[in-house]
């Protein structure tokens, strides 16, 4: 790693600090990330000045308190947030979270031990280049991830560094050493002292990762601990479910993730687990639609077009990905039929033909035959039994007109 991959403002943050007399490094993801050759999402600074040193070294540039019972300030630099963080020591976990207190030290290594896993731990400096204490650049060789000293106390302490060893693995596609895997799954219970948003996110975070499938597929146990329809989903199922997840052709679709995950449960059982984990109502009325709608899945032109208009282009793909899920032949020809209706713009709703209420008012209709007539109209379009144009609706508005008039 050299200085130019380093963002102006956090160095300007490491030497500002130094030049003060004080210690600056980066530390934790981004040195990772930087091993790795990876451009890091931020980056985040470890310092031995106390937070009200900190606020005094850049009390003439921006700067926001996030944190400073933990020893965090925030530096604004051109509009980007670094986080400036005071090496410290956790105390104890009693809550399986968060420390009770920390105390601040003057000793990097100190910092570091406290940390999470060997390839977080890693910090840069400007002037000394890389400092590892604990074998995290190793561990990235070898595509390792094993915490920082004894795994039992690491997950002891912070639950949650259960669910984020799963996330690395999924997005990184590291092993989990050995010692750590085996701890981490004797020690899943613990998930349950934490909150559903927190459990909610990390799971989303596992489910976007490249290598999902896997961690899935492996750590089934860990991972129905927050599942509350986990019973509706076999063993088998689960499997077919990593295997479902590792086909799906866009990983940020977060609602098909999840529906691939849940769709053995069907969409109650989904909803009851998502609303379990207090996801959002987005996500979780979206894995509803989708895992409903696949259990019909459309068989041609008429029903898929028909799907299209009553739940939109999206819940279509993704119902008919879930549903279609045995017969890839079939489901690879409605998608490709579901593309080509959205591109050539065919008509799926009553917004979408050539004429509206306006036009069959003028006709002598009123009230709600109006409604049943667009309908009708609708389903003539999807069905190709006339073609969307002013003059054929208007014709075929007038034909059901006279008829209904007939009839009475």
């Amino acid at each position: 790693m050299r200085s130019p991959e380093i963002p102006k403002g956090a160095l300007y943050a490491m030497n500002t600090l130094k030049k003060a007399g004080y210690e600056a490094v980066l530390v934790g993801g981004c040195v990772r990330d930087m091993i790795m050759g990876k451009i890091p999402d931020d980056y985040d600074i470890a310092t031995s000045a106390l937070p009200e040193e900190t606020l005094r070294v850049f009390e003439k540039d921006r700067t926001i308190p996030t944190g400073l019972k933990h020893g965090t300030v925030t530096l604004v630099r051109d509009e980007q947030p670094y986080e400036i963080t005071t090496y410290r020591i956790d105390g104890k976990y009693t809550d399986m979270r968060r420390p009770d207190n920390v105390t601040f030290t003057r000793t990097l290594e100190q910092d570091v031990l406290r940390r999470d896993f060997t390839i977080n731990a890693l910090a840069w400096d400007s002037e000394k280049g890389l400092i590892d204490y604990v074998g995290g650049q190793e561990d990235i060789r070898r595509h390792l991830i094993r915490t920082v000293g004894e795994p039992e106390k690491r997950f002891s302490e912070d639950a949650l560094r259960i669910y984020r060893a799963l996330r690395f693995a999924s997005r990184l596609g590291f092993t989990i050493d050995s010692e750590t895997s085996q701890s981490l799954i004797r020690l899943s219970g613990n998930t349950a002292h934490l909150a559903a948003e927190r459990v909610y996110s990390e799971y989303t975070k596992i489910l976007q990762g490249q290598y999902a499938h896997t961690v899935i597929a492996q750590y089934e146990s860990v991972l129905r601990e927050h599942i509350s329809c986990e019973k509706n989903i076999s063993a088998s199922a689960w499997q077919m479910a990593a295997k479902l997840i590792s086909e799906t052709p866009k990983k940020e679709d977060t609602i098909l993730l999840w529906a691939c995950l849940l769709v053995n449960a069907g969409p109650a059982g989904a909803a009851d687990a998502l609303t379990a984990l207090k996801a959002d109502t987005h996500t979780l009325q979206g894995v509803f639609a989708a895992i409903g709608a696949a259990m019909h899945p459309p068989e041609d032109d008429y029903a898929l077009r028909c799907l299209i208009g009553d739940m939109g282009g999206e819940t279509a793909r993704r119902a008919i990905w879930l549903g279609l899920r045995d017969d890839k032949v079939k489901r690879d020809m409605i998608l490709a039929k579901l593309d080509e209706i959205m591109q050539k713009g065919l008509p799926c709703t009553i917004a979408s033909l050539a004429i509206g209420g306006e036009e069959l008012s003028k006709l002598g209709l009123k009230g709600k035959i109006i409604g049943e007539t667009l309908r009708m109209l609708l389903d003539c379009v999807r069905a190709d039994r006339i073609p969307n144009t002013k003059e054929s609706l208007l014709q075929k508005a007038g034909e059901y007109l006279h008829k209904d008039q007939v009839k009475n």
